[in-house]
């Protein structure tokens, strides 16, 4: 959307209640206006706002590691961390400085959301399993609870922020942040439409839990018995 100062939720999301065609225009989720941004602005890539967990998590000073102790423990934080940082300073030491900064701050890219030129998209993906390919063989996933069986789809998200986060990186791109919609109700709803393009009668049928195998009834015939 061009407005990129809709009231946020306590997790810095704008809420809508559900993906319809007032949503779709109210904030340009549609082909001609996603092309026209990105070519107006020649931008090489779309990041969601940074989210800042001081203010999720509402205390001072917290920290990505700190959200690691609160949701899976601190034992088990301190030794994945570790872990990651080891690989990172194996295959891209010139990342493990902002690494170190990342998870002692609060700011973050977070739940994965992007839109990226196809060659910075492949870069960053051959980045980025390198990486939890490599931390994979090294974690030992026995006796571990549901979150922390999940450490690296955590991972790939903070790693999503070390890489975009990179100063040496950000001189290089053409970058827009902009804010994330999270839409409560994502079924489809499906608009209904008349049968017959003429000559066709609406028919309202309206019962309760008991009458509806006889209503059921009613539609087959109707189905069976119309032209």
């Amino acid at each position: 959307s061009r407005n990129q100062h809709y009231l946020k939720n306590i997790f810095q999301l704008v809420e809508e209640s559900s993906i319809n065609k007032d949503a779709r225009e109210k904030y340009g989720l549609d082909i001609h206006s996603a092309q026209r941004t990105i070519k107006n602005n020649n931008i090489d890539i779309f990041l969601p706002e940074q989210f800042d967990i001081e203010e999720i998590y509402n205390t001072p000073n917290f920290t990505h590691r700190d959200r690691y102790y609160h949701e899976i423990g601190k034992e088990f934080t301190d030794d994945c961390i570790e872990k990651l940082m080891g690989v990172i300073e194996s295959l891209y030491p010139q990342y493990l400085e902002s690494c170190e900064k990342y998870f002692n701050q609060g700011k973050a890219y977070f739940c994965n959301c992007f839109l990226m030129r196809r060659d910075i998209f492949n870069k960053y993906n051959d980045w980025l399993f390198n990486i939890l390919f490599s931390l994979e063989t090294l974690i030992d996933y026995r006796n571990l609870s549901m979150k922390q069986s999940r450490i690296l789809g955590f991972l790939s998200e903070d790693l999503f922020s070390i890489y975009f986060m990179n100063d040496i990186l950000h001189k290089k791109l053409n970058r827009r942040e902009l804010q994330l919609v999270l839409f409560k109700d994502t079924a489809a709803k499906p608009t209904l439409y008349p049968a017959f393009p003429c000559n066709y009668i609406p028919i309202i049928l309206s019962c309760d839990d008991f009458y509806a195998p006889y209503m059921g009834v009613l539609i087959q015939s109707i189905i069976e018995n119309s032209h």
